[in-house]
């Protein structure tokens, strides 16, 4: 794509996520949709929900009209991508209206998973051998299990005012350099900045303190997108980075899950437990601080990513190991401050 066209479309994204996003905040507030404050929440004030509506409006169109100008996603794979994609929206829609069962919820984002893969045709590889049919099943298995459990990690993440937008925008940044690095396809590329773009457009309103939340139906999407680039990387090669780039989600919600599951806690039911919720509190000064360690750390696995990603195997497990280094760190100053804060007399 001709770098002007690039701008155009990741300005359009921009903007159009920004005036949507403003007009939605008075819409919800109006009609009542706002998530409540109780025991589990990170935020004081009730704050209206489905804000994602206004990151869609900004990178569906742009993510179709990069399709249309590179060719992508075109075939048998666009529609069936397409219409998983909406059944993925419609029912974060109807969870943001009302409670959906979890296994539900689970059921269609492993659908829609199944459906993104089809993109990058790995059943391609099959040229009549059993043992290499065996092979693509277990490596689509295993790409289908992490991009479902990123995706819901994505979405818990939205209680914290700015992480969930600020880790797209940091992400798709990231994953942009190491696709232009890779000479990847443009169309990688261009989806990559338009969902940093459209989630930039988001985070105006989504900052500290919070007036508008993404729900649902804005973290679910932007998750499955995010996974999707994820997914991409690992195909073309950087697998280190495509690893790394989410590492920091990841870790938190494995290890805030393992303490779940030694407690007996069910591991279904919404909590305020991860490293960022305990670090954050309730407070203003709380969250930024909180989104600003997590964005600076996110900033150190991008320029790892950026150095280390599209090189040969030996510097992608460096950068893995690297990349533990720093997420590491990140987790042990987030539990300091969540110590801090409750040896200051702040509620746990």
């Amino acid at each position: 794509m001709q770098p002007l066209l690039l701008f155009a479309l990741a300005v359009a994204a921009f903007l159009l996520a920004l005036g949507i996003t403003r007009w939605l905040i008075d819409r919800l507030t109006a009609r009542r949709m706002l998530d409540a404050v109780n025991h589990r929440s990170s935020h004081t004030v009730p704050t209206p929900r489905g804000g994602g509506w206004g990151v869609l409006a900004g990178l569906v169109p742009a993510w179709l009209a990069v399709a249309w100008i590179t060719g992508v996603g075109f075939g048998f794979a666009g529609p069936v991508i397409a219409i998983a994609f909406a059944g993925l929206v419609w029912v974060s829609w109807r969870d943001d209206l009302g409670a959906t069962s979890w296994r539900f919820r689970l059921i269609v984002h492993a659908l829609a998973v199944c459906a993104g893969l089809l993109m990058f045709a790995p059943f391609a590889l099959y040229a009549g051998s059993t043992e290499r049919l065996a092979l693509v099943v277990l490596v689509a298995a295993v790409l289908a299990v992490l991009w479902v459990g990123f995706l819901n990690a994505f979405n818990f993440i939205d209680g914290i005012d700015g992480i969930a937008s600020a880790q797209a925008i940091v992400m798709g940044i990231g994953a942009a350099i190491v696709f232009a690095q890779l000479g990847a396809h443009p169309a990688y590329v261009a989806f990559a900045l338009t969902l940093a773009a459209a989630a930039a457009g988001f985070l105006v309103w989504n900052r500290p303190p919070a007036r508008i939340f993404l729900g649902d139906v804005g973290s679910v999407p932007l998750g499955y997108l995010s996974g999707f680039l994820l997914v991409a990387l690992a195909v073309e090669g950087a697998w280190g980075a495509a690893l790394v780039l989410p590492a920091y989600i990841g870790a938190d919600t494995v290890l805030t899950m393992l303490q779940r599951w030694r407690r007996g806690a069910r591991l279904t039911e919404a909590h305020r437990e991860h490293a960022y919720q305990r670090a954050a509190g309730r407070t203003k000064s709380g969250h930024a601080r909180a989104l600003r360690l997590i964005v600076g750390g996110q900033l150190a696995l991008v320029a790892l990513a950026a150095v280390l990603g599209p090189g040969e195997w030996p510097s992608q497990l460096a950068l893995i190991a690297c990349g533990a280094v720093v997420v590491g760190v990140l987790l042990v100053n987030l539990d300091r401050i969540a110590r801090a804060r409750i040896a200051g007399g702040e509620a746990p």
